[in-house]
């Protein structure tokens, strides 16, 4: 559930910084039980490195 919220508000650039973002991924990787599993907290990482790469490139 977490998941796809966070990917949907990805896709839609619905956030305010990419370093807040990547702040509650890590949260909820972090909080025990995680709410991400590995390979969703990587996917969402490496979303936010190309946007985050896109910005850079401008």
């Amino acid at each position: 559930m977490i998941y796809k919220l966070i990917k949907r508000m990805l896709d839609q650039d619905n956030y305010d910084s990419i370093d807040d973002m990547r702040n509650k991924i890590d949260v909820f990787f972090a909080v025990n039980p995680p709410r991400l599993t590995e390979t969703e907290y990587k996917e969402l990482n490496d979303i936010l490195n190309s946007k985050e790469n896109t910005v850079t490139a401008k």
